[in-house]
């Protein structure tokens, strides 16, 4: 569903992007397959459809509250990677 809402939506997807990209980066640490599928279909439909400038300042919030809880990209130790980690930035 969101895959079909985000090129409708567009930029103007701004005012909600910090709430939806950590919600989607949850999903996509989800038990359930299905879900998981769903959240990364939605978060390159996303890419693909919003301007990046839009989604940087959300999807630096992600990542630095992965890095907080000890599971972000270039963590020490044996931490489990974020959800947030399984996704690159748009280009």
């Amino acid at each position: 569903m969101l895959t079909r809402t985000f090129p409708v939506v567009g930029d103007r997807l701004a005012p909600a992007a910090a709430v939806v990209i950590p919600a989607l980066a949850s999903a996509l640490g989800a038990s359930n397959a299905s879900l998981r599928a769903e959240a990364g279909c939605a978060l390159d439909s996303m890419c693909a459809s919003v301007d990046a400038a839009v989604l940087v300042q959300p999807l630096c919030q992600v990542g630095r509250a992965a890095e907080r809880e000890g599971g972000g990209v270039g963590s020490k130790g044996g931490g489990r990677p974020s959800p947030a980690a399984s996704f690159a930035a748009p280009r």
